[in-house]
């Protein structure tokens, strides 16, 4: 059995020799065999590396009118042909095939109008001589890469002789960042199939079309056609694929030209229709072996429903996307925090897999360790990035604007060390240089997930410098909601709530919040807001009076806890802060701000607002028996909304006069 294991893996040694095809994939680790089959690879490459560097070509060959006879025309084209079979057949393995491949919709411009499929719109790009540079834009897991492979194999399908187009599939980080080769891209991927020069020539006198895909993936503004020469080749199209974002910007007019100084055209692949979705769906699930059509539907329906445990628009499907929403099947919860972690979890891990694939070749050890961290890193940048973005009440931005100041926010997340981590997070590009995530709730999540992270790191002991928790208060029902989930989630949640009241204590131990005048300088007063307010939705009665008194007490020494019966909240800036049926009885709100808080049904009674700003503050149906509201200056200013009990009064005031009315119209109509 351990010779026919060895066999193989000396024979798939073989085959991978000229293609250098030595990518590891998720299958791969799967079980020991596997692991010790990618070993056996690993010790190989630095040979067969070796091998390939002999036979680089540094420059574009010069050409002189090299062709081939028909035979020999034949078995090269044959040779070009299987070996992109095989890739396919390798890719089937590693799930990334094209035996789901839904036919993509696109259009001329990023608006959903006047698209059509996209065999249709590259149409007249392959027919039209003069037509020989064409972008393919889309978000990331929009299907741009499988469909290039879906078009390079259906050209070879129909390929008959030499008046036929002979197709090429370049994946420019294999060839570029794996195989370390920075120039003549199509004389090296011909080289490296298995072509001499005079066969490299003579293909390229041809009908040619490569495909470059995953072009962003470089991380460089290179222009391709102008390096390649594609304008001094005979018949020779491209079409280079990637993400819609990379077409902006000052240097895309230059990078995306012909060396005649015309514009590359643009196609913009769209999402899945409803009817694609579909489709889509049925065809994974029948590959997991599910093929009745009644079972079928109701799968569709559950995966279909996914959509709306996590919030995200139902109307707008990539592949990637109904990928992650079939992995999660059976996995979805109630918990909308839960169900998020799950679909950013898996995106990273996607990523991650589809990054790794053109790095350089890890053991499985190194390999598994080395995406763990790509992983971390993606989820640490998409957090900032939507933080900073919900700091300042942006779901789209712009990468280039006139205004300074707006571009030094996200200056950061565009530095060339951040390339990568752009890669993997699930942002996409809308249109006019906006940029945002795939989904607001996904922005929503991160910003939750963030101010979760540092609230589990917090402590008595804490500095309490460029804290997140800090930095906005939470006014945002989107994010609390989330963040309560999360809250739920969590296994030791006793220890987030004694951070969260940590949080509180310090913003009274500091003696930071003593007055409203010194509100630039509280560090901790937003903090203090946002802590009050993620307990007070955790669990509606934490500031139930005495009986958990400690729970919020905002300093616990003996000789500075006052004899107050109720919550210390003395001078808190409480500003929008949401406490709405809160037990605040006994409370000590002296001093505090608490313009356009919701206090509505919260119980009041016996607490102290000397000094307090309630300007529109909602106290609507609140109960303050007894409460003490005491103002230095004239309290116009100040909101109490509707009184429980004038309102009880103006509704009896009406129905009696209705009442009257009535009685006076019934009265008249019996003397007649």
């Amino acid at each position: 059995m351990k010779k026919k294991k060895l066999i193989n893996i000396i024979f798939l040694i073989i085959i991978s020799c000229g293609k250098n095809n030595l990518i590891i994939n998720s299958k791969m680790l799967k079980n020991s065999s596997n692991e010790f089959k990618y070993d056996i690879l690993y010790q190989e490459k630095k040979s067969l590396n070796e091998k390939f560097r002999s036979t680089i070509i540094q420059e574009n060959l010069i050409c002189s009118g090299e062709t081939l006879e028909a035979k020999e025309l034949n078995r090269v084209t044959s040779l070009l042909k299987n070996n992109f079979l095989d890739e396919i057949k390798k890719e089937r393995y590693t799930d990334t095939g094209l035996e789901n491949f839904i036919i993509l919709e696109a259009s001329n411009n990023n608006i959903k109008t006047k698209r059509d499929l996209l065999d249709n719109k590259l149409v007249p790009f392959l027919k039209k001589m003069s037509s020989t540079y064409m972008l393919l834009l889309g978000s990331s897991g929009s299907g741009k890469s499988t469909y290039g492979k879906y078009l390079i194999l259906k050209l070879w399908q129909k390929y008959k002789g030499q008046d036929d187009i002979i197709p090429l599939f370049i994946s420019l980080p294999k060839i570029y960042r794996q195989q370390q080769i920075e120039k003549a891209l199509i004389d090296n991927f011909l080289r490296l199939n298995g072509l001499n020069k005079t066969e490299i020539c003579a293909i390229k006198d041809l009908n040619l079309l490569v495909f470059f895909d995953a072009f962003d993936e470089l991380h460089r503004l290179l222009n391709l056609y102008i390096m390649e020469k594609i304008g001094y080749i005979k018949n020779t199209k491209i079409i280079v694929g990637m993400r819609t974002e990379y077409i902006d910007g000052p240097e895309a007019n230059f990078v995306f030209m012909t060396n005649k100084g015309e514009s590359a055209e643009r196609l913009y692949i769209h999402p899945f229709t409803e009817k694609q979705m579909g489709d889509y769906i049925k065809n994974e699930l029948k590959n997991e072996g599910i093929t009745s059509e009644k079972v079928i539907k109701k799968e569709i329906e559950k995966i279909a429903k996914i959509s709306k445990k996590l919030k995200m628009n139902t109307d707008e499907y990539s592949p990637l996307k109904l990928k992650i929403f079939i992995e999660m099947k059976g996995l979805v919860s109630d918990n909308l925090y839960k169900n998020l972690k799950l679909f950013t979890d898996i995106w990273f891990l996607k990523e991650a897999t589809r990054v790794m694939k053109f790095e350089e070749t890890y053991k499985v050890d190194e390999y598994k360790k080395r995406r763990k961290e790509m992983q971390a890193k993606f989820g640490i940048f998409s957090k900032k990035l939507a933080f900073r973005m919900f700091k300042y009440d942006i779901y789209k931005y712009t990468k280039y604007r006139t205004s300074v100041e707006l571009n030094n926010l996200f200056a950061e997340f565009y530095e060339d060390e951040n390339s990568l981590n752009r890669e993997g997070s699930p942002i996409r590009y809308f249109a006019r240089s906006e940029y945002g995530f795939i989904e607001k709730s996904i922005q929503d999540f991160f910003v939750a997930d963030l101010l979760l992270d540092e609230i589990k790191s917090y402590s008595n002991n804490s500095q309490n410098e460029n804290l997140y928790i800090n930095q906005k208060i939470l006014y945002n029902k989107d994010v609390i909601e989330i963040l309560e989930e999360g809250l739920k989630e969590k296994e030791n949640k006793n220890k987030y709530i004694s951070n969260l009241k940590y949080i509180i204590e310090a913003s009274r131990k500091e003696g930071i919040i003593r007055s409203i005048k010194n509100f630039q300088n509280n560090e901790m007063a937003i903090a203090s807001i946002n802590a009050v307010t993620i307990l007070n939705n955790h669990d509606k009665k934490i500031f139930k009076g005495k009986d958990t008194l400690k729970a919020c007490y905002l300093s616990i020494e003996d000789n500075i806890r006052d004899t107050w019966k109720g919550p210390i909240l003395e001078g808190a800036d409480l500003r929008r802060s949401d406490l709405t049926n809160s037990m605040f009885n006994g409370a000590n709100f002296r001093g505090s701000d608490l313009r356009y808080a919701d206090l509505s049904y919260a119980s009041l009674d016996n607490a102290d607002f000397t000094n307090a700003n309630l300007s529109n503050a909602n106290l609507f149906w609140s109960s303050r028996k007894d409460a003490k509201i005491k103002y230095k200056k004239d309290p116009s200013n100040i909101n109490l909304h509707t009184e429980p009990a004038l309102f009880g009064g103006i509704v009896l005031s009406i129905i009696i006069i209705i009442g009257i009315l009535i009685y006076n119209k019934c009265t008249k109509n019996k003397f007649y």
